[in-house]
């Protein structure tokens, strides 16, 4: 959870948390009941499904998302100087 806070410039974090709590809220009721029934059917299922889920974020996380500590630092923006 706190990875996601790394992210977002400072402005949107706020954003970033909540949208991150309600969608963890939204799965710990979603996920138990799909793994109830992934059971009902047999636990390789289950087991399989839950190996395949963390597979593929293993993957997204390796090779698609950026370290923002790692990254290169934006270049500041200059504005230019008004003329009065």
């Amino acid at each position: 959870l706190m990875i996601v806070l790394e992210f977002p410039a400072p402005k949107l974090r706020p954003t970033y948390a909540g949208l991150t709590n309600s969608s963890l809220g939204v799965l710990g009721i979603i996920t138990p009941l799909i793994g109830a029934w992934l059971a009902s059917m047999n636990y390789d299922w289950l087991f399989a499904v839950g190996a395949a889920f963390s597979l593929a974020g293993w993957v997204v996380i390796r090779w698609f998302v950026r370290e923002p500590r790692w990254a290169a630092p934006a270049m500041p923006v200059v504005e230019p100087a008004s003329t009065i």
